[in-house]
């Protein structure tokens, strides 16, 4: 029989689990205390959660609240890094410190959108461009062929103003 704290810790796990749009999985065993915390930091600055989770009460709240993907990403040690924004945000940043040079922490696996995501995809996903750099390169791009029409327009009227400042100079000098 679960006892009152399981129940509510099984509840708030339900909670953002069916909230959530990214949650990344990960082995947080030989990561120091220090380590940890500057992982929740840098987290926490962009809107992310990273918890703890005892496997059986998210295998759990995954089933009852009928999350089955997590139950793909739940397994020894679990760490989950969730968030409710930019997917790809969060790879990013969970792959930079897995890539750093002396770094333990190791992806497992994650759910975005209900989806399951292996680690391939995942790393995949952590080189894409973010949301906001697409926008930018599509205005660009949107951008570059009114730029092209209105030099092509004022190109003539440039030229005739230069001939006839040429010509209203040459008048002067005589």
């Amino acid at each position: 029989m679960p006892t009152e704290n399981k129940k509510e810790a099984v509840k708030k796990i339900q909670e953002w689990m069916s909230k959530c749009t990214v949650a990344i999985s990960t082995d947080f065993t030989n990561l120091s205390v220090s380590e940890m915390t500057e992982l929740r930091e840098s987290l926490r600055k962009i809107g992310i959660n990273y918890k703890v989770i005892k496997n059986t009460l998210g295998l759990l709240a995954a089933e009852e609240s009928g999350m089955l993907g997590f139950k793909e990403i739940i397994s020894g040690p679990t760490g989950i890094a969730y968030g409710f924004d930019e997917p790809t945000d969060l790879a990013k940043i969970l792959f930079n410190k897995a890539k750093n040079k002396g770094s333990v922490i190791q992806i497992k696996g994650g759910v975005i959108d209900g989806k399951v995501f292996n680690y391939q995809e995942l790393e995949k996903l952590s080189e894409l461009p973010s949301r906001d750099q697409l926008i930018v390169t599509l205005l660009m791009r949107m951008q570059s062929p009114i730029y092209g029409l209105v030099n092509t327009l004022d190109s003539p009227v440039s030229s005739l103003a230069r001939v006839i400042q040429a010509r209203i100079n040459q008048e002067e000098n005589k």
